[in-house]
């Protein structure tokens, strides 16, 4: 549980460390299309390296060793990245990788709407 924590933590500190790993995951966020060549692979390995901590995370839970307020918090990142058009995006060109019972869960996060804007403030700026 601790180890799958800290590899969300440890995605947070990238962005938090790398200017241009923060550059790119916004611009993703907003637009895949402007996110062209190397830009464009680093943005798509990010998410896929978040999706793949968090396919781990709900395999956790399935299997109950992760309890349910645990789990509803680290999902809720999924929830709101759900609300940007890159996050979904990246989810419909990449869901086939991931195992059944994880494209059955993201499909139903990605469809409820459930989410908030991430990074409000931003959004506000450039929309």
């Amino acid at each position: 549980m601790q180890s799958l924590t800290s590899t969300f933590q440890d995605l947070y500190s990238n962005l938090i460390d790398s200017g241009e790993v923060a550059e790119i995951f916004w611009q993703g966020l907003q637009d895949p299309a402007k996110v062209e060549g190397a830009p464009g692979v680093r943005f798509y390995a990010y998410g896929a390296k978040f999706l793949r901590a968090m396919q781990g995370i709900h395999w956790q839970w399935q299997k109950g060793v992760l309890d349910d307020k645990l789990f509803t918090s680290l999902a809720s990142f999924m929830e709101d990245a759900a609300t940007a058009p890159g996050w979904q995006h990246l989810w419909q060109t990449s869901r086939h990788r991931y195992d059944p019972d994880f494209q059955k869960f993201m499909d139903e996060l990605m469809a409820g709407g459930k989410g908030r804007t991430m990074y409000p403030e931003w959004v506000a700026e450039i929309g």
